[in-house]
């Protein structure tokens, strides 16, 4: 693969401008003559915020506020045309493997310079040209900083989408690449997803704890020097839960398994407390998941009880697992089908789910951090962070701008938009954001 310095030096970038057609133009300037330029407001909505939708060449709005974001933005999602060769009135698709490259290069290197230590980058791509995009960002961010491939199945088996009727093979896949900032900083939030439970999971838990009067019989310090609470039960019950009862006794349900052997603490425990009574023991493991947090298990006839409660719940009758997520994110979770009503936007191609930005955002931040999307499309990502109660900049260069992403975060604002990850984040609106153009000083 040539590197895209080869195509177009390092002393050199390419600038995008949209003519009277509505088609992007680019041109070659040397780095050091990149026009100058400011920001216009066109106009604001909701109350005073510092949420941006701009509008322009994301690379030159980026300048333009880079002081402003340096060192501040906690992620970027970064959703560029995939290259695919196809051009459109509304989103050309068909610009030069090259001089993709290097547009792509130098966008990336402007938002990777304004992530805070503990920040993300995510880049979404089909694979077009996924392998390069990773050598390039390897070779800009550091091979070390490579987190996750994760692999979204965009639609269901045996479905094709726009343009895929005579394709040998159903492509039905997209994938982000996910890059850290900061290895030793940067931290995924733990995000699970739901899976209805098998009837071989329920059967797992077929035992009811009812809990009465307990005391406490020892306290004593831990591996890390935590301390760690002993109580005994004084009175309990342990039964076995027949399957037709297990919905309805769902609270106190709770599986039996063996204590790992590598706990040196519950295998302590285990050895020394009477098997025929109920215990509970309190301390702050200093490994795995829960480390840091104080939790509480049962011990009971040598083993431990676990309640169902802790990874899954019951609605609406069905009794639902909670899983930690995988870098396989599958159709029966995120589906690229129906998402045409949301956001009141129509995209024929490119427009991804808000429940699918809805995961990277909360994996990626936290309510309050700040969201970055360099190409913005139809808004999804402006539109899922607002929700999520993050703030949020947005740059797009075409006329999806003013045309559709700007009525799209308008209804965000006033809680007229119910579609999406509304239900899910319980927003009724508020907030607001200034839509700005970027403008080239003479």
């Amino acid at each position: 693969m040539a590197r895209p310095s080869e195509i177009v030096p390092s002393t050199e970038v390419l600038v995008f401008r949209v003519d009277s057609r509505g088609r992007l133009v680019s041109s070659r300037v040397r780095r050091a003559d990149r026009p100058r330029v400011k920001l216009t407001r066109r106009t604001s909505t909701g109350a005073r915020a510092g949420n941006l939708l701009v509008k322009g060449d994301c690379l030159l709005a980026l300048s333009a506020l880079r002081r402003r974001l340096v060192g501040k933005v906690q992620l970027v999602y970064a959703d560029p045309p995939y290259n695919t060769g196809r051009g459109g009135r509304k989103y050309d698709d068909a610009l030069d493997r090259d001089l993709w490259l290097a547009m792509l290069r130098d966008r990336l290197a402007a938002c990777v310079e304004l992530l805070r230590p503990t920040g993300w980058l995510f880049l979404h791509l089909d694979a077009t040209r996924l392998a390069e995009a990773k050598v390039l960002l390897d070779r800009s961010m550091g091979e070390e900083s490579f987190s996750h491939l994760i692999t979204w199945q965009r639609m269901p088996d045996a479905m094709t989408f726009l343009g895929q009727g005579a394709a040998d093979l159903v492509t039905s896949t997209e994938f982000l690449l996910a890059y850290a900032k900061d290895r030793s900083q940067a931290r995924l939030n733990r995000v699970q997803r739901e899976v209805e439970a098998t009837d071989k999971v329920l059967d797992q838990y077929d035992l009811e704890v009812r809990l009465g009067k307990r005391r406490k019989i020892a306290e004593e310090d831990g591996p890390d020097g935590e301390p760690v609470r002993i109580y005994e039960y004084l009175d309990f019950e342990v039964s076995r839960v027949p399957r037709e009862e297990r919905l309805h006794r769902f609270e106190r349900l709770h599986q039996s398994t063996r204590v790992h052997p590598d706990n040196s603490l519950q295998r302590r425990l285990v050895e020394r407390l009477d098997p025929d009574t109920l215990h509970a023991i309190s301390y702050m493991p200093a490994r795995g998941k829960r480390a840091g947090r104080r939790i509480e298990i049962l011990l009971h006839g040598g083993r431990q009880l676990w309640p169902a409660s802790t990874n899954a719940l019951l609605r609406e009758g069905r009794i639902y697992r909670r899983v930690d997520l995988s870098t396989l994110w599958t159709n029966e979770e995120i589906s690229a089908v129906g998402i045409a009503p949301e956001g009141g936007v129509t995209l024929r191609r490119g427009k991804k789910p808000e429940a699918l930005l809805a995961r990277v955002i909360r994996l990626a931040s936290d309510r309050g951090d700040l969201v970055l999307d360099p190409f913005a499309g139809s808004g999804t990502t402006a539109a899922v962070a607002h929700k999520l109660r993050r703030r949020w900049v947005t740059c797009e260069i075409s006329r999806h701008a003013e045309k559709l992403i700007l009525p799209r975060l308008t209804r965000v604002v006033s809680g007229d938009d119910q579609s999406g990850c509304s239900r899910e984040a319980g927003w009724k609106g508020g907030g607001g954001f200034r839509f700005v153009e970027v403008d080239e000083l003479r």
